[in-house]
């Protein structure tokens, strides 16, 4: 049985400034990566790409870094959890928001350095909420690093 997102693409959605609208996002889900991009379009981001699974997401982004990356918890042949090793073994720090359903080992992902874990079946409304506050952080991050730089 596939998962499905529950919610109203219609409600009413919290705003991203221009700039965070503006943000790279790569979407891997074996399952919802089309319905979680359109999620995502619809509550405004410019740039929000896709595939089904966690190996197409990592040489995506490794061609080509993303602001924030969403990523299915289990997903053939790489996950969530083993794409976020590789990831951080490599010393990216990019923004991940980890989507699961079933039993989820927090510690493992929080170790990781994950943002945020969105539960599926999920709340549109929450999705959008997590990447507002990631891709804020991160264009914080940034300004904060390139003041110090000059």
């Amino acid at each position: 049985m596939r998962s499905e997102f529950r919610g109203n693409l219609e409600d009413s959605w919290p705003t991203a400034t221009a700039a965070i609208a503006a943000m790279r996002i790569l979407v891997a889900d074996d399952d919802l990566s089309t319905a979680i991009r359109t999620i995502l379009e619809q509550a405004g981001f410019k740039h929000v790409d896709a595939v089904t699974c966690g190996r197409d997401a990592l040489v995506r982004h490794a061609r080509q870094p993303y602001d924030l990356l969403v990523l299915n918890r289990r997903m053939p042949p790489i996950g969530a959890l083993e794409a976020l090793q590789h990831l951080r073994a490599a010393g990216d720090g990019v923004p991940v928001i980890v989507t699961a359903a079933g039993e989820i080992d927090e510690k493992a992902l929080l170790t990781l350095g994950v943002w945020d874990l969105v539960p599926k079946p999920f709340c549109s409304r929450d999705l959008v909420d997590s990447t507002i506050q990631a891709l804020g952080v991160e264009q914080y991050r940034r300004s904060v690093d390139g003041a110090r730089t000059h």
